[in-house]
C-alpha cells in the first residue's frame, strides 16, 4: 500500500475556495430524489473538521460536505422509490406481519377464515370492505414511520508532499431517527477516491462519475 506524506502545514477546504467552490457547485447539479419522494429540499451542510469541547476531529479530515436526503420507510414502500435500504425491506416484511396479526385479533365478522394471502388492502376491496381495507393499510404504516436519510459525503483529505490532492466519495443511506445518511447503521452503496491537481482537473474527474454515483442508490 503507498504511504501517503502530508505537509505539515495542511490547508483545511474552508482555505482553499476554488477546492471548495468546484464540489459544492457539483454537489448541487446532484439528483438523487428522481420520484420527488424526499420531504423539502435535500440539505447540503458542511462537515465538521475543527476539533472542539466535545468534537475531536479525524485525522484524514479536512472538510467537505454531506449532501443529503430525507423520507420515510412507508413512502419509500408505497411509490417503490428511495434507497435500496436492507433495513427498509425488513421493516416493510414486518410492517405486514403485524397488520395480518391486527387483522385476525379483530374477528370480523364473515372474514375469520381468510388466509393471510387474502389479507391485503386489494382483495378487501374487491370483498367490497374498503374502509376496511383503508384500516389495515393504516395498520401496516405505523409499522413503517421511520425516517430514511441517503445521500453522499464528499471529504476532502488534503495534500501530499507531491502536491497530490484526494477527495474521497461515500454514498450512503440510512434508516434511523438521529445518525443521518453517513452515521450509526449506515449502508454503504459505493466509495470513490479522486486524487488532482487542480480544480480543473477535479471538475473533470468528478463530472465522470455523476451518473454512476446517482444510480448507486
Amino acid at each position: 500500500m503507498q504511504t501517503i506524506r502530508h505537509y505539515s502545514g495542511q490547508l483545511f477546504l474552508d482555505q482553499q475556495p476554488t477546492i471548495e467552490r468546484t464540489i459544492k457547485d457539483w454537489l448541487e447539479t446532484i439528483e438523487l430524489d428522481r420520484w420527488h419522494v424526499a420531504y423539502d429540499a435535500p440539505r447540503l451542510e458542511p462537515i465538521e473538521c475543527r476539533s472542539r469541547d466535545g468534537f475531536i476531529r479525524a485525522s484524514h479530515n479536512y472538510g467537505g460536505f454531506d449532501l443529503e436526503y430525507f423520507s420515510q420507510v412507508d413512502v419509500c414502500v408505497g411509490g417503490g422509490t428511495g434507497p435500496n435500504l436492507a433495513e427498509i425491506d425488513r421493516q416493510e416484511k414486518q410492517a405486514y406481519k403485524e397488520a395480518i396479526k391486527w387483522f385476525k385479533e379483530q374477528k370480523f365478522e364473515g372474514l375469520e377464515n381468510l388466509t393471510d394471502d387474502e389479507i391485503t388492502y386489494s382483495n378487501l376491496h374487491e370483498l367490497g370492505y374498503p374502509k376496511l381495507a383503508e384500516q389495515l393499510d393504516e395498520v401496516q404504516n405505523e409499522w413503517m414511520n421511520s425516517p430514511v436519510w441517503w445521500g453522499i459525503r464528499a471529504m476532502y483529505e488534503g495534500k501530499d508532499s507531491a502536491g497530490i490532492h484526494t477527495l474521497m466519495l461515500y454514498a450512503s443511506g440510512n434508516v434511523c431517527e438521529y445518525y443521518g445518511a453517513h452515521g450509526q447503521g449506515s449502508q454503504s452503496f459505493g466509495e470513490w477516491t479522486i486524487r488532482f491537481k487542480t480544480a480543473s482537473g477535479l471538475r473533470r474527474q468528478l463530472a465522470r462519475l455523476k451518473n454512476k454515483i446517482e444510480s448507486a442508490f
